[in-house]
């Protein structure tokens, strides 16, 4: 719990999900006073999910790491944002021609690309919010999925008065309220990208 006084604004950020080739960002509340790390976007492997060690608070959990995709063929899975108390799920690695499903979590990751010949198919899901990372794409995919966008969530008094941001914003505590618990999920990378050269 975070000790506060009725009347105290706190900047609230929240990370974007990251377009293809692009981390997911940092979501925060009260600049650094709880921070959620952003996952890494995928290049020729799944990127890492958002880590501990980038994020401040009581309680850290990480999020999955995206799978891999399989040499000319399925994409990867994108890692799913962490639960409370659950790390989030790794996505898993490409099959033959189907690409790996999207870990689970708070969002869940997006699946890779299934290497079918059909265009549309062929592309990485978007991860889903708050902070699911973006799924692979399939070998000769026009992309790969984006993350989703963060959240943070402020409860107090009891876990029904709570107020939820999906956007940058602040939040200003109500008139009685002395302690408020803040939970915050990054932005999710987007999935694999990069060309595998088989040599």
């Amino acid at each position: 719990l975070i000790q506060v006084s009725p009347g105290n604004t706190y900047n609230v950020v929240i990370g974007s999900g990251g377009a293809p080739g692009v981390d997911g960002g940092n979501s925060s509340f009260g600049g650094a006073l709880v921070v959620a790390d952003g996952g890494e976007a995928g290049d020729t492997d799944g990127g890492n999910g958002g880590s501990t060690g980038g994020s401040t608070g009581m309680l850290e959990i990480a999020g999955g790491d995206g799978g891999n995709r399989n040499d000319n063929d399925g994409g990867g899975g994108g890692g799913g944002s962490g639960s409370p108390f659950v790390g989030g799920g790794d996505g898993q690695n490409g099959g033959a021609p189907n690409g790996g499903a999207g870990g689970t979590g708070a969002g869940n990751g997006g699946d890779g690309g299934d290497d079918d010949g059909v265009p549309a198919n062929e592309i990485g899901e978007n991860g889903f919010a708050p902070g699911g990372g973006g799924g692979g794409k399939a070998d000769g995919g026009a992309s790969s999925g984006s993350g989703a966008n963060g959240q943070v969530i402020v409860m107090y008094s009891t876990a029904i008065s709570q107020a939820v941001f999906t956007a940058n914003n602040t939040f200003t505590v109500p008139a009685g309220v002395t302690e408020i618990l803040v939970q915050a999920w990054g932005g999710g990378g987007a999935g694999q990208s990069g060309l595998i050269d088989n040599g």
